[in-house]
C-alpha cells in the first residue's frame, strides 16, 4: 500500500511533466511549421543568387533561395484559359525558395501556384491547367498550409539563381539556431545594410521555445521529492522508539541511518520503476516518456536524499534521551 501511495506521487511528477514537455514540443513543432526559423534578407540593389545560395551548404541552414518579380527572361504576368482577363503575376523563385515557401521540398514537376490562386480558379494540386492553348499538371501549391509567406496569389517560375539578383533571399535554419539566426545568415551574406528580419515576429515571453523552457513541471520533481522524504522523516519520527532501541544496543548512528535508508529504498524504489512504467505506457517513445522518467528518477532520489537526512537527527540523538523513549 505505501509502494502505491509512493508510486502516486512519483507517477504524478512524471506525467505532470511528460503533458508539459508533449505540449511544449507540439507547440514548438507548429510555430516551425509556420516558418517560425524562416528569415528575409534585404537589401537595396538585391541580393547575388550565388551568395544567396551558398547558404543551403551551411549545416545549420535546412533550406535557402531567392525571390524576385519575373523580369528580363519571361512575362511578368499570365493568365489562363479557365479565367480570360485575369492575370496572375509571375515570380522568379529558386527551388529552395519554393520548399520554404510551401513548407516542403519540391518534388514534383508543372505549375507552381499560390493557394489563393487557385482557389479563384477552382482547381487544385495536380488539376490540369491550361495558359495559351497548352495544358500543364498543377505540380505544387504555395500558401496552402500554415506559412503564408505572400505568394498565395502568384504563379512561380522556377530558376537556377545562377547570375541573377533577387530581391529577397529566405533562409530556413534548424531550430538549433534558434536565438542566434541572424548572427548566422549574416556569416553568409556579410553585407552591413541587409535587413534580416524573422518572418514570424514573436514577443520572448510568448515564443514557445521560451514557454517551454519556463514550464511549471520541470520542478514537479522536487515537490515529489518532498512528499517522499517528508513521509519517510515521519516514518523514522513514529519508529524513533524502535530506533532508540538499537541506539541502545549501540549500533552506531550511521548504521542506524543506513537502516533506515535501506528501507526506504526497497518500497520507494519499486514505487518509482511502477511510476515509470505507467508514465511509457501512455506515451510510449516519446521524450514526454524520456523527461517524465528522469522526473519520477530526480524525485526519487532527491526523497531518499531527504529521508536520510531525517532520520540522522534521530540516530545521533544522547543515549539519555534515547532512552527515554524506550
Amino acid at each position: 500500500m505505501i509502494a502505491l501511495i509512493l508510486a502516486g506521487a512519483l507517477g504524478w511528477a512524471g506525467h505532470f511533466e511528460a503533458v508539459s514537455v508533449a505540449q511544449g514540443v507540439s507547440d514548438l513543432q507548429r510555430w516551425i511549421d509556420r516558418g517560425g526559423m524562416v528569415f528575409s534578407v534585404e537589401r537595396d540593389g538585391g541580393i547575388p543568387g550565388e551568395q544567396c545560395l551558398a547558404g543551403a551548404q551551411v549545416p545549420i541552414v535546412v533550406a535557402a533561395g531567392g525571390a524576385s518579380a519575373q523580369s528580363g527572361a519571361g512575362p511578368a504576368t499570365v493568365a489562363f484559359d479557365r479565367s480570360p482577363g485575369v492575370e496572375y503575376s509571375v515570380i522568379a523563385m529558386t527551388k529552395g525558395a519554393v520548399g520554404i515557401a510551401g513548407g516542403g521540398p519540391l518534388v514534383n514537376e508543372g505549375w507552381i501556384v499560390g493557394q489563393t490562386a487557385l482557389e479563384e480558379l477552382g482547381l487544385g494540386e495536380g488539376d490540369l491547367l491550361r495558359s495559351g492553348g497548352s495544358s500543364t499538371k498543377i505540380g505544387y501549391v504555395v500558401g496552402g498550409g500554415q506559412r503564408q509567406l505572400g505568394y498565395d496569389r502568384d504563379v512561380i517560375r522556377l530558376t537556377t539563381g545562377r547570375g541573377e539578383r533577387f530581391l529577397i533571399c529566405w533562409v530556413e535554419l534548424t531550430p538549433a539556431a534558434f536565438g542566434i539566426g541572424a548572427e548566422i545568415i549574416a556569416g553568409f551574406l556579410p553585407y552591413d545594410d541587409a535587413v534580416i528580419r524573422p518572418f514570424l515576429r514573436t514577443e520572448p515571453e510568448g515564443h514557445p521555445a521560451v514557454r517551454y523552457l519556463n514550464r511549471p513541471s520541470r520542478f514537479a520533481w522536487v515537490a515529489a521529492g518532498l512528499a517522499i522524504g517528508g513521509f519517510w522523516g515521519l516514518w523514522s519520527w513514529v519508529r524513533r522508539r524502535e530506533l532508540a532501541l538499537y541506539r541502545s544496543l549501540h549500533m552506531p548512528p550511521a548504521g542506524i541511518a543506513i537502516l533506515a535508508t535501506g528501507e526506504a529504498l526497497l518500497v520507494t524504489g519499486p514505487a518509482a520503476v511502477i511510476a515509470a512504467l505507467v508514465v511509457a505506457t501512455m506515451w510510449g517513445a516519446t521524450p514526454a516518456t524520456i523527461l517524465g522518467a528522469w522526473s519520477i528518477a530526480a524525485g526519487t532520489v532527491l526523497g531518499i536524499l531527504i529521508a536520510t537526512l531525517a532520520v540522522w537527527p534521530i540516530a545521533t540523538r544522547n543515549l539519555a534521551v534515547a532512552a527515554k523513549d524506550l
